[in-house]
């Protein structure tokens, strides 16, 4: 994987995810934990969410093991985030509108690349 000009990218993707978790830092970390992240002990972030910056852990998160993180937490938003008014295939929809569109100076070639891997597979695994 080539190396990411990532602050731009790493502002862009913390927002987003953090406006489905009201930005709160221990769920930023509970999400890091969720998506394989061991580095930190939960008795760490426990006696002090704020010794980690945990939108820097979220990044490294998903740019580590590349790119099953990713799909994980991709998976998991598709799944778990529901929007007040929105239908519930709404974020599969708005994750594809920030990679193809508002996003699509920022991003790698390789991030859009495996996106659409993703796209492919989580569609064939819904119409199992």
């Amino acid at each position: 994987m080539p190396g990411i000009a990532s602050q731009p990218l790493l502002t862009e993707l913390t927002e987003e995810i953090g406006s489905y978790y009201s930005y709160s830092q221990r769920q930023l970390l509970q999400l890091c934990y969720k998506l394989g992240e061991r580095t930190i002990s939960s008795e760490q972030t426990a006696a002090d969410p704020y010794a980690v910056d945990a939108a820097v852990l979220l990044f490294h998160t998903l740019f580590s093991h590349w790119p099953e993180r990713f799909f994980t937490l991709l998976n998991l938003l598709y799944h778990t985030v529901r929007l007040p008014a929105r239908s519930s295939d709404y974020i599969q929809y708005r994750w594809n509108w920030l990679l193809t569109r508002k996003w699509q100076f920022i991003i790698p070639d390789w991030l859009f690349d495996a996106f659409e891997e993703h796209e492919q597979r989580y569609r064939e695994s819904e119409n199992v």
